[in-house]
């Protein structure tokens, strides 16, 4: 059993959760250290990440430690990264993220989930309860959605979880790359229809902005169909 004993007993609690317990854990399941509270696992086109970070109370000794998950592409980022459209949503092309979940929100409760932290706490305690719901619900998310194909099938059943309506974005791309342009043709319609309905009930400038933004895209995904369509005929 660890005790938490520093200057800064918060950070130095979290510290311990993360090098002490959940390091040597995620480290002995494939995954690499990024920094501090940044785990991948890669294997061939898919990246899984775990995230655990630290948020304090101000004035007090107090924080709360969160954890997420994350699946990502690289043949999806790759195929999106040049769109002026699109590069807003890619913070890391060599170790992508593109659909995260809080710990909490995999739970049977689905509820937003902290682990608070404060002087004088077991963190051993917290850090069994983080290593548990990450091997019961982290790893099953890996491996429900921890590949493109299963990405693809959970965001046209709906399952978007952090991405929000933005989901239509990354399935255009996923549609394209795998050479169903009719069908990112189709979703781009779809939701173009939808926000220029939204504009005329509440004329708010985020729908103008999200439909250029749709068009954009939907125009750099009709160029790179037709560009990987002349590559494949130049080949032949």
């Amino acid at each position: 059993m660890k005790k938490i004993t520093s200057a800064d007993p918060i950070r130095a609690g979290f510290r311990a959760i993360v090098d002490v317990y959940v390091a040597p854990f995620l480290q002995a399941n494939g995954f690499s250290r990024r920094s501090s509270g940044v785990f991948f696992r890669e294997s061939g086109d898919d990246f899984w990440r775990v995230a655990c970070d630290l948020r304090k109370a101000r004035g007090v000794n107090l924080g709360w430690a969160t954890v997420s998950v994350c699946v990502g592409f690289r043949s999806l980022i790759d195929f999106l990264w040049p769109s002026e459209a699109f590069n807003w949503a890619i913070l890391d092309r060599k170790r992508p993220c593109i659909m995260a979940a809080n710990l909490g929100h995999l739970r049977p409760d689905g509820q937003y989930h902290e682990w608070r932290i404060e002087p004088g706490l077991n963190t051993e305690l917290i850090s069994m309860e983080i290593i548990n719901d990450l091997r019961m619900y982290g790893f099953q998310y890996f491996e429900e959605f921890g590949a493109l194909p299963k990405a693809v099938e959970a965001w046209e059943e709906g399952t978007r979880f952090n991405l929000g309506d933005h989901a239509y974005l990354y399935l255009a791309g996923a549609y394209c790359l795998m050479g169903n342009s009719q069908l990112a043709r189709n979703l781009f319609e779809e939701r173009i229809r939808e926000l220029e309905n939204q504009y005329k009930q509440i004329p708010n400038p985020s729908f103008k902005r999200e439909i250029r933004t749709t068009k954009i895209l939907r125009e750099f995904l009709e160029a790179k169909q037709k560009e990987s369509t002349n590559d494949r005929r130049d080949d032949g």
